[in-house]
C-alpha cells in the first residue's frame, strides 16, 4: 500500500505560495475571461411590501365598564371549582334497625356525645356502621364536588373546615360529616389579577382586530388588487424595498419571511400573502435586475483562489497517477519523502489501521486489483489486495458459539420483560376492580 501522507501547515503553506507564483496576472484574466459565469453576482429585487402587525391595534382596545370585577368573580369561581375538600363521617344503617325512627335515634345518641365524651375521629371509629372508614377514624378522602352523595356536597358548601354537620338522610342510612381538610388554590389579589386580565383582553382583542383586517385584504387579493391598491382601501402605509441579493436582505431577519419575498412569482402582477403569528405580510415584486458579471478587479481574489485549486487538482491526478505505477518501484518512494510505502498482513474488518472508508474499500476489492482512495484529511491511498483468506472452521464455530449465547441472552431478557408488562397489567386491572 503506496500512501502520501497529510503535510504540516508549513508544507501546505509552502505549496501553495509555490502554486500562487505560477499564476500570472495575464493567467487570471485569461481563467476570468473563460469563467465569467463563476463570478456573477447574485439577482437583486426590490419589494413593495404592505405589513400589519397585531401591535399597531392594541392602543385601540378599550376596556369595558366592570371587565375586571366580573373576570375576578370567574377567577375566583374557577378556583372554587377545583377545590378539593376531604370529609370524615359516621354512618348509621337503617338496615341494621328495626326503623327508621330506631337508626334516627341511634345517630342521635352519638352526636349527643361528640365534643364531650368523645372526638368525632373516636365516635366515628367506635360506632360508625361503614366498617371501610370506621377502620380510618371514618375518612372518606377527597371530592372535586361530585364524588360523595348531593346531600353530603350541598351541605359541604356552607360549612369551614373542621365543622360538624348535622344529621344528613339518604334513602338507606343516616350521617354526620366533619369537613377535614381543603386542597384549594389561594386567590391572588384583585390588583395583581386585574393587570393580567386586561393583558389578556388587549393580546386576544388586538389579534382579533389583525385577523379581521387580514380578512378583508385576503378579499382584495381574491379580487386581483394591487399591493398599492390594497393598501388605499385598508388605509395602511406601503415600504418599498431598495434592490438587494437574497443573501444582503436586511428588512427580516426571519428566513421564513426571506423565502417568501424571494419565492415570489415575478412574471406575475399579482400580490401574495404571508402570515406570521402575530403579522401578515403582502407583497409584490417592484423590480428585478438580473445577475451580472462581476468586474475583474472585485473577484480577484476569487480568481486566483479558483486558479490555485484547479492546480492543486492537477497536480494530485498527476500524483495519483506517479503513484499507481510506482506501486512496484522501491526507487520512486525512495526518492519522494511525501509517499509511504506499507505491506500488511492478516488486516480484518475491524482494523484500526486504516480510515474506515479505506478499510471498507479495501474488503470490497478483488485480488490484485489496484485501488485509491482519498480520506477526510486528503490523504490518498492507493492499494492492491493480495490475498483474501478465508476464516478457519475453528474460528466460524467459535462466533457461532458466541452468536448464540448472545442469541439466548437477548431471549432471557425479551422474555422477561414480556413477563413483567404482563405482571404489571394484571396487577392494575385488579388495583381498579377493587371495590372500596
Amino acid at each position: 500500500m503506496i500512501r502520501r501522507p497529510p503535510r504540516s501547515t508549513l508544507d501546505r503553506s509552502s505549496a501553495a505560495s509555490d502554486v500562487y507564483k505560477r499564476q500570472t496576472l495575464e493567467s487570471a484574466v485569461n481563467y476570468y475571461e473563460e469563467n465569467k459565469l463563476l463570478f456573477m453576482d447574485e439577482e437583486k429585487r426590490s419589494f413593495n411590501i404592505l405589513s400589519v402587525n397585531q401591535d399597531q391595534f392594541r392602543d385601540s382596545v378599550e376596556v369595558p365598564d366592570g371587565f375586571i370585577d366580573a373576570e375576578y368573580q370567574d377567577y375566583l369561581n374557577r378556583i372554587n371549582a377545583t377545590a378539593e375538600r376531604r370529609v370524615s363521617h359516621i354512618m348509621i344503617d337503617v338496615l341494621n334497625y328495626d326503623s327508621r325512627e330506631d337508626a334516627f335515634e341511634a345517630l342521635i345518641s352519638i352526636q349527643s356525645k361528640l365534643g364531650i365524651d368523645l372526638t368525632f375521629e373516636e365516635a366515628a371509629s367506635q360506632f360508625s356502621e361503614d366498617l371501610i372508614s370506621a377502620d380510618f377514624e371514618g375518612d372518606l378522602g377527597f371530592s372535586s364536588g361530585d364524588s360523595f352523595p348531593p346531600e353530603f356536597e350541598e351541605a359541604l358548601d356552607s360549612m369551614v373546615v373542621n365543622e360538624t354537620s348535622e344529621i344528613i338522610e339518604l334513602d338507606e342510612s343516616f350521617h354526620i360529616i366533619k369537613f377535614t381538610e381543603e386542597n384549594k388554590e389561594t386567590p391572588k389579589t384583585k390588583e395583581i389579577m386585574g393587570g393580567q386580565f386586561i393583558d389578556e383582553l388587549i393580546e386576544a382583542e388586538s389579534y382579533a382586530l389583525m385577523l379581521d383586517l387580514r380578512d378583508e385584504i385576503e378579499d382584495l387579493l381574491l379580487n386581483g388588487s394591487s399591493v398599492e391598491a390594497i393598501a388605499d382601501a385598508v388605509n395602511q402605509e406601503i415600504k418599498v424595498t431598495n434592490p438587494t441579493g437574497y443573501n444582503d436582505f436586511s428588512n427580516y431577519d426571519s428566513i421564513r419571511v426571506k423565502d417568501f419575498l424571494y419565492g415570489i412569482d415575478f412574471s406575475s402582477d399579482f400580490a401574495e400573502i404571508l402570515e406570521l403569528d402575530n403579522e401578515v405580510i403582502v407583497a409584490s415584486v417592484s423590480e428585478v435586475i438580473e445577475p451580472s458579471v462581476l468586474p475583474f478587479d472585485n473577484v480577484t481574489d476569487e480568481v486566483f483562489d479558483r486558479l490555485r485549486e484547479d492546480q492543486a487538482n492537477i497536480e494530485i491526478m498527476d500524483l495519483e497517477r506517479s503513484l499507481i505505477i510506482a506501486m512496484d518501484d522501491e526507487s520512486y518512494v525512495l526518492e519522494n519523502n511525501s509517499v509511504l510505502k506499507d505491506s500488511f498482513i492478516s488486516v480484518i474488518r475491524g482494523s484500526t489501521l486504516f480510515p474506515s472508508d479505506v478499510l471498507n474499500n479495501i474488503f470490497s476489492s478483488k485480488v490484485n486489483s489496484l485501488n485509491t482512495q482519498k480520506t477526510f484529511n486528503s490523504d490518498i491511498y492507493i492499494f492492491k489486495v493480495k490475498k483474501i483468506s478465508e476464516p478457519s472452521e475453528d474460528f466460524i464455530n467459535t462466533i457461532m458459539s458466541e452468536y448464540e449465547d448472545f442469541s439466548s441472552s437477548t431471549s432471557l431478557v425479551k422474555t422477561n420483560l414480556i413477563l413483567e408488562k404482563e405482571i404489571n397489567k394484571e396487577i392494575r386491572d385488579n388495583i381498579k376492580n377493587l371495590n372500596i
